[in-house]
């Protein structure tokens, strides 16, 4: 399936969303924008649910006019529910004029189309192209993922993958911020396991790093420091290491680690960490792999 943008607009805005559609089309951008393609007899409601099924984006363009157009609110309504539940899309709004958004509307992205279309249509054509050059990169969909607000000094994206993630997921981060603290947020926020306690005798620890390319962040240092740059891509090494509380059985469990930035790369071991716990430690690990799952697919970040 193409990488396509849905214009949802105002009938009455026709002319601006128009040149909105021009500029999107001149970047390479594929549009679906009912002017072109709906005739007389044509059902809009069909060409709306083919739309917006298909697109990756839905570009709210919103003014006076839309604000009070029905078609537009169920729209949005819907492309909402995508951006929500579905994670195969993102509702981005454009601004035509200055008119406050619904309340229920948060969009990743807000750009000002007003007075001129330029510079707001080229802060989305740019994230656009960002999105695909990380969807590159890592192999999966960039998708949205709920995450606690960032501060209020957050201005860039990084994007953050995982080989347990299904997803590629966008984070508004401060670059000026030490590495751990970024970390921090996203264990925390996407509710990623810390320990798993297998009936009391043994256990798994989860362990978390960012990496950029092959080089593990310091915690302790900012983004910035460690060339993490405006859309750069982070993954998260994720590291399972079993724990005993009684004396060592028989067989052998290992170190598990999920590894950095390579998408068709499978589990690895880490054999310097081998710990000889028998069967029930392999229980352990297999529950505790199951844990680390739930929470990936509780948070969102499974496949689209």
């Amino acid at each position: 399936m193409g990488k396509v943008i849905f214009l949802s607009h105002a009938g009455a805005d026709s002319a601006k969303v128009a040149i909105v559609a021009h500029e999107l089309q001149s970047a390479g951008i594929e549009v679906r924008f009912d002017r072109d393609e709906l005739r007389l007899g044509d059902s809009f409601l069909a060409f709306m649910e083919s739309a917006l099924s298909a697109s990756d984006y839905c570009l709210l363009l919103w003014s006076a006019s839309a604000a009070q157009t029905e078609w537009v609110k169920m729209e949005w309504e819907a492309a909402l529910y995508r951006s929500v539940q579905g994670k195969r899309s993102f509702l981005v709004a454009g601004l035509l004029e200055n008119v406050p958004l619904p309340t229920l509307i948060a969009p990743r992205l807000r750009a000002d189309l007003f007075p001129d279309i330029q510079p707001g249509l080229g802060q989305i054509i740019k994230t656009w192209q960002a999105d695909r050059a990380a969807e590159s990169r890592t192999q999966r969909p960039v998708a949205s993922a709920p995450l606690p607000e960032p501060a209020s000094t957050a201005e860039d994206t990084i994007y953050v993958t995982s080989e347990v993630f299904g997803i590629t997921t966008p984070l508004k981060v401060s670059l000026a911020e030490p590495a751990g603290l970024c970390l921090d947020r996203i264990v925390e926020g996407f509710r990623l396991p810390k320990v798993f306690d297998h009936e009391g005798r043994l256990g798994v620890r989860f362990g978390y790093q960012l990496k950029l390319e092959s080089e593990t962040l310091s915690r302790a240092l900012s983004l910035a420091a460690q060339r993490v740059r405006d859309k750069s891509v982070l993954w998260l090494e994720t590291t399972m290491t079993p724990y005993s509380q009684s004396d060592p059985l028989t067989g052998s469990l290992q170190l598990t680690a999920f590894r950095e930035f390579d998408p068709n790369s499978s589990l690895q071991r880490d054999t310097t960490a081998a710990r000889d716990l028998g069967q029930d430690g392999a229980r352990a690990e297999e529950l505790a792999r199951a844990a680390l799952q739930r929470a990936v697919t509780r948070s969102k970040l499974g496949p689209p």
